[in-house]
């Protein structure tokens, strides 16, 4: 699959032709969970980058709520990459985790509070 990673469509006919080319592709149980990966990943460049020419903020918020909403999430959520590790250590992920959990309770309490007080 990495030549078509390689190949993000830039005009509405790339991307049909790269959905078209998808389809072929995925023809069994892995290539068709990757051929949608990709096909998500494809339309996803496309409209931020070619059609609404979205800044990384952008992008990066944008693909966030993605995920909040393919898995149903509601609350806060954070995304814990091992790459990390290169750098520092499970203990130091670990407290960066434990943080962000305590701040995001103490942030919806908060909102709670605020909605009561309403």
């Amino acid at each position: 699959m990495n030549k078509l990673k390689e190949e993000w469509p830039r005009n509405i006919d790339e991307l049909i032709a790269y959905f078209k080319e998808l389809k072929t592709y995925s023809r069994d149980y892995n290539t068709s969970a990757e051929a949608v990966a990709y096909g998500t990943v494809a339309a996803f460049n496309y409209l931020a980058a070619e059609e609404h020419g979205l800044s990384g903020f952008q992008v990066g918020w944008s693909s966030m709520k993605f995920l909040s909403i393919i898995k149903n999430i509601k609350g806060s959520f954070t995304i814990v990459s091992t790459d990390g590790l290169k750098f520092t250590t499970i203990e130091d992920k670990v407290k960066e985790v434990e943080k962000f959990l305590r701040d995001s309770v103490a942030a919806e309490k908060e909102q709670e509070n605020k909605k009561e007080e309403k």
